[in-house]
C-alpha cells in the first residue's frame, strides 16, 4: 500500500480513465449483453448514485471533524505523529472533492435526455472509480490510524 499512497492520484486517474474507456468501447462497438436504460430508470440509476454518493460526503465529513476534533488531546499524540496520520488530511479532502463532484454530476445527469446520458456516462463512470477508490483509500488509513496501540 505505500507504493499506492506514493503514486494514488495518478493511479486513481488511470484507473478511472481506462474504466471510462472500456465503459465507452463496450457501450458503443459491442451491443450483445448491453442495453441503455430506459428513461426512468436512468434517472433512477443517476438518483440512486447522487443520494449514496451524499451521504458518503456527509459520512466522510462528519467522521473526518470528529476524529480530527478527539485527535487533538494530548493522549493522541502517538497518534498524530504517525505516518498514517499525515496522510489523513490529504485524503480527506480528496475524497470530499470527488464524492461531490460525482453528487453534482449525477444530478446533472439524472436531468439530462437520453442523448445527454449517452455522452455523459463515461464520465460518470471516472468520478465513480476514483470516488470509489478515494473512500476505500481513506477506510485503509482510518484503519491503519485505529490499529496504533498505547492509546
Amino acid at each position: 500500500m505505500r507504493w499506492y499512497f506514493s503514486y494514488r492520484v495518478l493511479f486513481d486517474w488511470i484507473a478511472g480513465l481506462a474504466s471510462s474507456l472500456c465503459f465507452y468501447i463496450f457501450s458503443t462497438k459491442i451491443s450483445m449483453g448491453f442495453h441503455w436504460p430506459s428513461d426512468s430508470d436512468r434517472v433512477a440509476l443517476a438518483s440512486s448514485i447522487m443520494g449514496v454518493s451524499a451521504a458518503l460526503l456527509g459520512l466522510v465529513l462528519a467522521a473526518s471533524t470528529f476524529l480530527v476534533g478527539h485527535v487533538q488531546h494530548e493522549r493522541f499524540k502517538l497518534l498524530r505523529e504517525a505516518r498514517s496520520w499525515s496522510e489523513f488530511p490529504h485524503l480527506v479532502k480528496s475524497c470530499l472533492w470527488r464524492l461531490f463532484a460525482l453528487t453534482i454530476f449525477s444530478g446533472i445527469s439524472a436531468l439530462c435526455t437520453s442523448d445527454g446520458f449517452h455522452t455523459l456516462a463515461p464520465v460518470l463512470i471516472f468520478l465513480i472509480v476514483i470516488s470509489s477508490l478515494s473512500v476505500a483509500a481513506l477506510v485503509w488509513v482510518v484503519s491503519a490510524i485505529i490499529s496504533i496501540q498505547d492509546l
